[in-house]
């Protein structure tokens, strides 16, 4: 989508073709950085950090990161362990997907590392993958429970109706496989 490639580059051609769509996007993250008391990211559970799109290295958590990133918009720009599941902002992941970064979170913790999942703010398609991490490592049970504990952490997350009906679907696979 928007030319975003799986290691979170973004082509030249899908640069010049969506110039004014880029330089839109980034002049409303320039202002709302600025303007807004919000952390860039919170840690929601222990090596368990959501957050909004880092921009530049210091906008990164602490730690050993692999970078779970949901955007389709923004690029990435680290040589550290990264998995991209382009969502549309407002949008739902498939189920699919989120069982996809929830397998790859699982491995990263399991590899002893950090894990940051983020989207552009870290308030809707980031809540979601980090919902379902936690439900699948026990650290939630089930995605009400997980919500809760998210906002908790970062008050700003809103997950919308159809992004937790996505997460309700995954739950109710997952439920079925593990029971």
């Amino acid at each position: 989508m928007l030319g975003k490639r799986t290691d979170g580059t973004i082509a030249l051609w899908a640069k010049v073709a969506f110039w004014p769509y880029h330089l839109g996007l980034r002049g409303k993250l320039w202002v709302q950085r600025r303007t807004t008391t919000e952390a860039h990211f919170n840690e929601i559970a222990n090596g368990w950090y959501l957050g909004g799109w880092p921009s530049r290295a210091g906008l990164l958590p602490p730690g050993d990161l692999a970078i779970l990133d949901c955007t389709c918009e923004l690029p990435f720009k680290w040589d550290l362990p990264y998995m991209v599941l382009p969502i549309w902002d407002t949008k739902a992941p498939t189920v699919a997907q989120i069982e996809e970064g929830v397998q790859w979170a699982a491995q990263q913790r399991k590899a002893g590392r950090t894990l940051f999942v983020h989207c552009a703010h870290g308030h809707g398609r980031s809540p979601v993958l980090m919902c379902a991490a936690m439900i699948f490592e026990g650290l939630a049970k089930d995605p009400r429970h997980a919500e809760a504990l998210v906002f908790e952490r970062r008050p700003g997350i809103h997950i919308n109706t159809q992004q937790m009906e996505a997460l309700t679907s995954w739950f109710q696979m997952h439920e079925a496989r593990t029971t």
